[in-house]
């Protein structure tokens, strides 16, 4: 009975250890897949394009609050924030 549970842990490590090295394996020539991705300089933006979004940032609100669209009867209300205590708690 031992000697059938060496085996069987035997064969078991031994199995371990090779799926371990078969995902550790180098793969030698094969630089296709693992050739790093320049990206293009020509993607730059150009000068008019700068120029561009500079002076349409000048003329349109940067910072957009979700209140610009708000009505007349809201636009005054404010919330005082206080939080009242239950009685109920803990």
């Amino acid at each position: 009975m031992q000697r059938k549970l060496a085996i069987g842990l035997t064969v078991f490590f031994v199995f371990i250890a090779a799926i371990l090295l078969w995902l550790a394996r180098d793969n030698g020539g094969d630089t296709s897949t693992t050739s790093a991705i320049k990206p293009a300089v020509s993607d730059l933006p150009t000068q008019q394009d700068v120029a561009a979004a500079i002076e349409k940032s000048k003329t349109e609100t940067r910072f957009k609050t979700g209140r610009e669209g708000m009505p007349k009867s809201l636009s005054d209300t404010d919330v005082d924030g206080s939080l009242e205590v239950d009685a109920n708690t803990f």
